[in-house]
């Protein structure tokens, strides 16, 4: 069942992009992880706010897990005397039904990246959901993402990346539902 949903969604996802004018599309994968997500650029919305959908399956723990969310960031571009930083600040809802357990939550957080040579660069993002912002079966949620990435074209960038997933949960406590390293590549579309 779940290699259907993931085969539907790849290929839903891959055929959309084109009539969402996506700017960005970002898949990483491990051996018992696979992620994708689609940035909407604040220029494609008119607006000043970049919009972005995601999907996380998982396969680390006993039962298979999905992660979807959207997010609404604001971002702009920082010089320092060094390097030029991407910043994104927003929110980004989550949606999960790991095992028998369901939540939703509103993170806020953001992301940062910095070239530091030529072709390289290093970029790292935080959303965190306190209790206030978690519902269902979850007391907050946190996602943790690290990344080293090196630009193989002028529209693609290749990374090796490290992630962690966890929520509280009510009623069992800290659960990692992801967490490891990971490849992946990002496309300019």
């Amino acid at each position: 069942m779940y290699s259907n949903q993931k085969s539907l969604f790849l290929i839903a996802a891959v055929s959309l992009s084109p009539s969402l004018h996506a700017d960005n599309l970002d898949l990483n994968l491990s051996n018992d992880t696979l992620g994708v997500r689609y940035t909407l650029p604040a220029s494609a919305l008119d607006t000043g706010v970049e919009f972005d959908v995601g999907w996380q399956y998982s396969e680390e723990a006993n039962d298979a897990e999905n992660i979807f969310s959207g997010g609404l960031h604001v971002s702009g571009s920082n010089w320092t005397e060094y390097s030029e930083m991407e910043l994104k600040l927003g929110v980004r809802g989550i949606y999960s039904s790991p095992g028998d357990d369901t939540f939703t939550a509103i993170g806020i957080g953001g992301q940062v990246r910095a070239g530091v040579a030529d072709r390289i660069g290093i970029g790292a993002g935080l959303y965190y959901a306190p209790s206030i912002t978690s519902f269902g079966d979850a007391d907050s949620y946190m996602e943790l993402r690290i990344r080293a990435e090196y630009e193989v074209l002028p529209n693609a960038d290749a990374y090796l990346g490290w992630q962690s997933i966890s929520v509280d949960h009510k009623d069992s406590g800290d659960a990692d539902l992801q967490e490891g390293f990971h490849l992946g590549i990002s496309l300019d579309l």
